[in-house]
């Protein structure tokens, strides 16, 4: 499966490819640029606490925007958590201008070494969601090998994000990423993810991997950690104001920080 099929079976159903990118982001492909940032957790406002320029260039279920820094520009694209969410921006994202994707998000600890605030990159991420099932030709429900399943951030682009994350001086680690469907009932597995060999949990990125591979998208994931169930301060309580502030401060100031200067190493072709 990959892009040409996506778009021979949309042809089938009498989508254009130009229908496609309009429809989910409310804006025409070529509106967006080369280089893409994708967030459930940090908003567009958050840029400007950095003096990002912002220019909201839609207001629907995926609001997007355009946002400049010291002559470096990307799209950026918001939406509400979920496996199924992403795998829409990222098709949307398939039939635009763009080429490169970096997702930011939080991540919640399963493992003592990861503390609150810190930074991590996922050296991939493992398959807990319905939305991978779907990114496949024949039946769906049929697909049972997705659970558990690998999928992993492009290596180019990656490669590009720790060079830059090094020459910042910024600390990082790598860690095995569990891609959940839910916060609530997620407690009652911890065990059986870390029988899986993972470190912390989030939501999305096994299906942003998986779609971003079949479209023909370079996506890479910047993450922080933003609770420790394994310390018992999850998101559903335990947090105490500090910690709070240190998730706060990372997701603010450091992450757009970091997000707005990795585009510039990008686009100056570091």
């Amino acid at each position: 499966m990959n892009k040409e099929s996506f778009t021979k079976c949309y042809a089938r159903y009498g989508i254009s490819p130009e229908d496609v990118c309009r429809n989910r982001l409310k804006v025409s492909g070529d509106e967006v640029e080369e280089i893409a940032v994708i967030s459930p957790i940090n908003a567009a406002e958050d840029y400007k606490n950095i003096g990002a320029k912002v220019t909201q260039l839609s207001d629907g279920f995926f609001p997007t925007y355009a946002i400049e820094k010291d002559g470096a520009k990307f799209t950026f694209v918001a939406f509400q958590v979920g496996a199924c969410n992403v795998t829409e921006v990222i098709c949307a994202l398939a039939y635009s201008r763009c080429e490169r994707v970096l997702f930011t998000g939080t991540v919640g600890a399963i493992k003592e070494e990861y503390g609150i605030g810190d930074v991590v990159l996922p050296s991939c991420s493992l398959c807990g969601d319905g939305a991978v099932r779907y990114f496949t030709e024949g039946s769906a429900a049929e697909n049972k090998d997705t659970f558990g399943r690998a999928f992993y951030p492009d290596k180019e682009m990656n490669a590009a994000l720790v060079r830059f994350l090094e020459g910042e001086k910024q600390p990082f680690s790598y860690a095995k990423v569990f891609s959940i469907d839910t916060i609530v009932a997620q407690f009652f597995h911890i065990e059986e993810f870390l029988a899986r060999g993972a470190d912390v949990l989030e939501m999305e990125t096994a299906s942003a991997f998986c779609a971003s591979e079949i479209l023909g998208l370079k996506t890479a994931a910047l993450f922080h950690v933003s609770d420790s169930t394994c310390r018992k301060k999850s998101l559903l309580g335990g947090r105490n104001d500090e910690e709070l502030r240190a998730h706060a401060h990372k997701k603010d100031f450091t992450v757009p920080a970091l997000v707005c200067g990795f585009v510039k190493f990008l686009t100056e072709g570091k």
